[in-house]
């Protein structure tokens, strides 16, 4: 039930939740401007692409930041940012063993959303198993 309690105090991301969204936000925003194409993603992705990863980062952030109160939201916007960040991750590794360290630094913060998302989920099914347990007519 900590996660219950946690999630009682919307907006209370760990720092490095709050910092790493808001990075991953300007990155989509850097992109989608035009202020900043990464030469891996452009040689990767054609421009529509290119696009949609952007929009990825953007509201997969923005949600992950805005959405702590709604965990539905969260979870969405960590299913957006894994898929940017394994997007990137993956277009990295094919430019070569020269951008291993920003691969590996993408495709980390992708199985830490996972991680994340498969987290809530199984804490969900708990608290949820323990209210149907309480309750006199269980559908259990």
């Amino acid at each position: 039930m900590a996660f219950l309690r946690r999630s009682a105090n919307p907006g209370k991301l760990s720092p490095i939740e709050f910092w790493l969204m808001i990075g991953v936000v300007i990155n989509g925003l850097a992109v989608i401007t035009g202020a900043a194409v990464p030469a891996t993603l452009a040689a990767a992705l054609p421009p529509p692409y290119r696009t949609v990863w952007a929009l990825f980062l953007i509201v997969g952030g923005s949600c992950a930041l805005s959405g702590w109160s709604s965990v539905g939201v969260y979870r969405v916007g960590l299913a957006l940012v894994a898929s940017g960040a394994t997007t990137y991750g993956v277009a990295l590794l094919l430019n070569g063993l020269t951008a291993f360290v920003a691969a590996t630094l993408n495709l980390s913060l992708a199985l830490a959303c996972i991680f994340q998302i498969v987290a809530i989920g199984r804490q969900l099914e708990a608290a949820r198993r323990e209210v149907f347990s309480a309750a006199p007519d269980s559908p259990e």
